[in-house]
């Protein structure tokens, strides 16, 4: 009988997977400034993604899962403005990260403006002018 009941909780444990549904939300950079911004981020030390965002526009989509949120997936992200001044938020130092707010690898959405399953990074005109050189 002790054997039955052991056969049957390894049963029910094992079938505990925990592998559910997973939600995906989009993210992506908005630049709320009057300038051009040069968005690269690395990934183990590869250039991953490069991309200029207009002035009040915003850059391409990112999909997220809800395990990992935000821009956290790469190891450093860079945003330069054409006045070579900026921020580097990356996972070993974020000495010239957004000193105001919580930067782009923050798994706080309250970093985040949302608009339905769409989150966005908004960087502002303030940003700009407080922005360090690079």
């Amino acid at each position: 009988m002790r054997i039955v009941v052991l056969l049957l909780v390894s049963i029910v444990l094992s079938s505990c997977t925990g592998t559910g549904d997973s939600i995906i939300r989009n993210i992506r950079f908005k630049n709320n400034t009057s300038q051009t911004i040069l968005i690269q981020c690395d990934s183990e030390n590869v250039l991953a993604v490069s991309e200029n965002i207009n002035p009040n526009t915003f850059g391409r989509d990112y999909n997220t899962s809800s395990s990992f949120f935000g821009f956290a997936a790469f190891d450093s992200i860079v945003m330069k403005f054409p006045s070579n001044k900026g921020y580097i938020c990356s996972e070993s130092d974020n000495t010239l990260c957004f000193p105001t707010k919580g930067g782009p690898r923050s798994f706080d959405t309250n970093d985040y403006i949302q608009e339905g399953s769409n989150y966005y990074y908004s960087i502002t005109e303030e940003d700009y002018q407080n922005a360090f050189d690079l």
